[in-house]
């Protein structure tokens, strides 16, 4: 199915998985990749008046093994501590559509090795660069099973993530990933061939180890909070801040390596709001409901403050384990609902919530979590800055930059 050609992208007559029987057959495989093996090999898919895929999601809303592991009776495998971490999993290593496209070369020099990833637009694989030597990095392509959506927009997307290539080969932080070229494959999905980022995410690291010290919490998110100031001064917001999109890995010449990608949800700052959101209603605003500004769950037009908000709850939640949006982070409704409300962000202070924390911390995360955007700091230098202030001096335990790497490899073996 990924191999074959199916012309023009904005064509979406010709599209693979382009009829709502064959789309919805598509969804069902993918469900069933989800479900527990002892559970799949018992499931037929019974005929009847719904679709494939409500067939199967019945079946595994019914199914007790899933009931079992979606409340907390059933634990994860080790290597994965959140279910969501082990349902993506899943279904990036068993997508057909996925599956279909390994050992494939792209524009006659990119072979795909393995997936590595899914998102709402675009699948991301590992691959060999044959031109240089075997070289591995990341190829990012538009997905086939975006594609197949009815509201799908093929041009629009690819134009955005040719303007994502365009600003990471702007950025001259070592916290973005490197672009080594953009380019069609031979059905005509845009790809851009990316410098592989390796290490946990901060996702991973807080799965694994939920609350740090603060001195390490700081040293990461500086590096963090510098990449993101060179995207602010150049006049884009990243509008997606969040521990999944953020590798701590290492570097030869920088030591401890903070990467930020994922640059698909960025915007100019005198860009109006985007109310594209594939896979989501159309009130809803791209982003990660978690770790969102209110103003951006309202659809207004957001600024760096916005991404100054979402570096603000992750650092409370990596102080306290806590969300700093007190709402099921599980259920995106939810969490967007209490932010367009009037209730406090973060109402538990972080010093109530974690002992030897000063009250001069509590201050800075009251600002920097204002509803307010022009209450905020006036950049996410100062916030840093003025929040690494609050605490008292201490030398960073940081001395290696493999830190994150041999304990998250301990913690996963």
């Amino acid at each position: 199915m990924g191999g074959r050609s199916t012309g023009p992208i904005s064509q979406r007559s010709r599209l693979p998985l382009c009829s709502a029987v064959r789309r919805s057959e598509a969804l069902a495989r993918v469900v069933r990749s989800l479900m527990p093996a002892s559970v799949a090999g018992s499931w037929r898919g019974e005929k009847g008046e719904s679709s494939a895929c409500v067939r199967a999601l019945s079946f595994l809303a019914d199914c007790a093994a899933h009931r079992r592991f979606t409340t907390g009776r059933c634990r994860p495998p080790q290597i994965f501590r959140s279910k969501s971490d082990l349902l993506m999993s899943t279904r990036r290593a068993s997508r057909p559509a996925v599956e279909a496209q390994i050992g494939q070369i792209i524009d006659g020099d990119f072979e795909i090795i393995d997936s590595l990833g899914a998102g709402s637009h675009a699948d991301v694989f590992l691959a060999r660069q044959r031109s240089v030597g075997g070289r591995r990095l990341a190829i990012k392509m538009l997905s086939y099973l975006y594609l197949s959506l009815p509201e799908a927009d093929g041009r629009r997307a690819a134009a955005a993530m040719l303007k994502e290539a365009e600003l990471l080969g702007h950025l001259q932080s070592p916290c973005f990933v490197k672009v080594y070229r953009t380019g069609f494959a031979t059905d005509r999905r845009p790809y851009i061939a990316l410098e592989l980022a390796e290490g946990p995410t901060l996702g991973q690291v807080f799965a694994f180890r939920p609350a740090w010290e603060p001195h390490q919490m700081l040293t990461v998110l500086r590096q963090w909070a510098e990449g993101l100031a060179e995207l602010h001064a150049r006049g884009w917001v990243h509008r997606d801040v969040t521990p999944a999109n953020c590798i701590v890995g290492e570097s030869i010449l920088h030591g401890l390596r903070v990467l930020t990608y994922d640059l698909g949800t960025a915007t100019a700052l005198t860009e109006r709001p985007d109310r594209f959101a594939v896979g989501w209603l159309k009130e809803h605003p791209p982003g990660t409901p978690a770790y969102m500004a209110p103003e951006q769950a309202l659809g207004n037009m957001v600024d760096t403050r916005a991404d100054q908000f979402a570096l603000a709850c992750i650092a409370y939640e990596w102080l306290t384990g806590a969300r700093a949006v007190p709402a099921d982070a599980t259920r995106a409704n939810q969490v967007l609902e209490y932010l367009r409300s009037n209730s406090p962000i973060a109402k538990v202070p972080v010093s109530e919530l974690r002992k030897g924390i000063p009250r001069a911390v509590d201050d800075v995360f009251a600002q920097a979590l204002h509803r307010d955007p022009t209450r905020r700091f006036s950049d996410i230098r100062q916030f840093i800055k003025i929040l690494g202030e609050a605490f008292p001096a201490k030398k960073s335990v940081f001395t290696d930059p493999t830190f994150f790497q041999r304990l998250f490899s301990r913690k996963s073996s």
